[in-house]
């Protein structure tokens, strides 16, 4: 099988295994795809999920604060801000909520409760995807890509509607890109997965450093320019919510 095929077909199981489990998650309560929410009866009062929607004791999981998100990514309305526990904190990982909010017609819940997870299990296949490509170019199977994607961590993730799936995807993307596209793709790649997690900032910070370090310029002004647009992306949220989401805390952090 040729190197360029393999590491799709590694990421089309990866994505089949995923669907399997989230399908699998979610059968006994009749295939609801508000079960991946995860939304906590004691936010039953403020939360932003569909009516009906499988509830889980005591406050949940964080699929539901992204689920918010993904009905209103700018947090336009105050409904959005009431129905997150740290809205800064939440709102700052705006990747997957507005993934979804565009395909779901503008945040239609229904649409947002199937598309949330369904994004996130395409994220998983191409996460294993572009490992594989990386396997290859080390010199071992593509399938490696399969032991990555389907890791116990990412697949909880993508089960509970959370953000990282998407947001390493995109991260594993920009590092391709780096060797294989133009300057403004990559540069492009890094400032969306820093959008999916802030977190990743601290590896765009090393990539830029070590490019200039190297004397490549064209890859170290990328990097450059997705720091600025995080940048402004924190600013928006100063803005707006009172302070940059990169400063505040998650619950219990």
């Amino acid at each position: 099988m040729s190197a360029v095929r393999s590491p799709w077909l590694v990421g089309l199981a990866t994505a089949l295994a995923a669907c399997l489990i989230l399908l699998g998650q979610s059968a006994r309560h009749g295939f609801d795809p508000t079960t991946w929410i995860a939304a906590g009866h004691d936010n039953a009062a403020v939360d932003r999920v569909p009516d009906g929607a499988v509830r889980v004791p005591d406050t949940g999981y964080d699929g539901q604060f992204y689920f918010a998100l993904a009905r209103d990514p700018l947090v336009i309305d105050p409904a959005t801000e009431a129905a997150l526990d740290t809205p800064v904190y939440r709102a700052q990982r705006v990747l997957l909520p507005a993934l979804t909010w565009a395909v779901s017609g503008g945040g239609n819940p229904v649409a947002a409760a199937w598309a949330m997870g369904i994004i996130n299990m395409i994220a998983l296949g191409l996460l294993s995807a572009v490992i594989g490509l990386f396997a290859i170019r080390a010199g071992v199977s593509a399938w490696f890509g399969l032991a990555v994607g389907l890791l116990p961590g990412l697949v909880m993730a993508a089960v509970r509607d959370l953000t990282e799936p998407v947001a390493l995807a995109t991260l594993a993307g920009a590092l391709w890109l780096r060797e294989h596209a133009p300057p403004w793709a990559y540069g492009s790649a890094l400032a969306l997965a820093m959008l999916g997690r802030e977190s990743l900032a601290v590896i765009v910070v090393a990539l830029l450093v070590l490019d200039a370090v190297r004397r490549q310029p064209g890859r170290a002004l990328a990097a450059g320019g997705a720091l600025t647009a995080f940048a402004l992306w924190q600013t928006w949220l100063t803005v707006h919510l009172g302070e940059p989401g990169i400063m505040a805390s998650g619950p219990g952090t």
